[in-house]
């Protein structure tokens, strides 16, 4: 609804900042609405339980402090551009980066499917047939849907976008290999690295956050917003792949050792007082 809308208004040539706000405020709010409608009742009816929000935490914290790491790293090439660039460059990569992006957000929403069956997998010593299977039809599917992406934007962009959108269709080009990198990572790898090597991602974050930084500072004065979206793309992949890496690893121990129902402590991830996942 949110990107669709968007998508009707640039269409009929209505697209103001009003108007884009409105349907990116809408589309959230409408699903929430929706949400409470069906399932408001319970979480009224719910009580609260200091035990079971402290043992929640226990195994979120990590998720909870990447992802915001994350998250802000995510947003930080949109801001350094308009501090080291012009408000121009910012808003032409903003409108290449919600085109580019579809794909990893994809991915987010089949991480929530995917993310269950890690765990038992793990136990049951099925994660590395799980993991292969999986990892090389998004791979194959990155590859068709680049093709396919790039083809849409030159032959229906032109008819689809207005005129002044092909600057930021390059930059749509340049941020969709580290899109796919995310649509690649997120569903299953990403995810088995939050169980079984939690602080894994936010240390990489944190050493990467200084030189990424400086690739902007020297990048984005001289090459603008097309320039940025490759340091975006560069960044994301190689990330994407030291991901790849260490979550085959995990999976390959998995497979060869004689690992237990129990999540060793060393994996970063303490099994809960039932003794099982």
């Amino acid at each position: 609804m949110k990107f669709g809308g968007v998508a009707l208004i640039v269409q009929f040539s209505a697209a103001t900042p009003r108007n884009v706000l409105m349907w990116f405020v809408a589309g959230p709010a409408l699903a929430s609405c929706a949400w409470f409608a069906m399932h408001g009742h319970k979480v009224l009816a719910a009580r609260y339980s200091a035990g079971a929000t402290r043992e929640l935490l226990l195994y979120t914290r990590w998720i909870l402090i990447t992802f915001a790491l994350a998250g802000a790293i995510s947003r930080m090439d949109l801001y350094l551009i308009a501090r080291w660039g012009s408000l121009r460059e910012s808003g032409i990569f903003a409108a290449g980066q919600a085109i580019a992006w579809m794909p990893q957000l994809v991915g987010t929403y089949l991480a929530i499917i995917v993310g269950p069956r890690i765990m038992p997998a793990w136990n049951e010593r099925r994660l590395f047939p799980l993991l292969k299977r999986f990892q090389l039809g998004l791979f194959a599917t990155a590859i068709v849907g680049y093709a396919v992406i790039i083809l849409g934007l030159r032959w229906i962009g032109p008819i689809v976008f207005p005129v002044g959108f092909v600057r930021s269709q390059a930059v749509s080009e340049a941020l969709l290999p580290g899109a796919l990198a995310g649509f690649v990572m997120f569903p299953l790898v990403l995810t088995t690295l939050m169980f079984l090597r939690p602080k894994f991602l936010f240390l990489i974050d944190c050493i990467s956050l200084l030189p990424v930084v400086a690739l902007y500072f020297y990048i984005i004065p001289r090459f603008g917003a097309v320039g940025a979206a490759w340091v975006t793309t560069g960044t994301n992949v190689t990330r994407a792949v030291i991901a790849q890496v260490v979550a085959w690893n995990c999976a390959r121990k998995n497979l060869a050792a004689d690992v237990g129902p129990l999540v060793d402590a060393s994996l970063g991830m303490p099994a809960p007082a039932g003794g099982r996942l």
